[in-house]
């Protein structure tokens, strides 16, 4: 208990493929962190953050994904996000909120 919330949370760390007759590397890395409130214990928060990345000869494709869902009470809510990037310039982005 810190802050007035339980968490637990739980990370993969960056994991690598090399595909030697293309030149290129893909990786993928995970972090999930889980909370529910101590004062509000019908309250719970759920965030995961995903990467995808491809290593090219002419560049680095980063694929990320977030998505944070709450619950409450009087209802529940999600934010999830897409973005990516190659070679560090933005190429894509989504974001959407839902609610009910």
């Amino acid at each position: 208990l810190k802050d007035g919330v339980w968490s637990s949370s739980w990370h993969q760390p960056r994991t690598s493929t090399r595909f030697h007759e293309t030149g290129t590397d893909f990786h993928f890395e995970t972090t999930a962190r889980y909370e529910i409130s101590a004062e509000e214990p019908v309250t719970t928060r759920c965030k995961v953050d995903h990467l995808l990345a491809f290593d090219r000869p002419d560049g680095t494709i980063e694929v990320r994904s977030v998505a944070a869902v709450t619950a409450h009470r009087d209802g529940r809510s999600a934010n999830c996000s897409l973005t990516v990037t190659f070679a560090g310039q933005l190429i894509a982005t989504f974001e959407r909120e839902f609610s009910g």
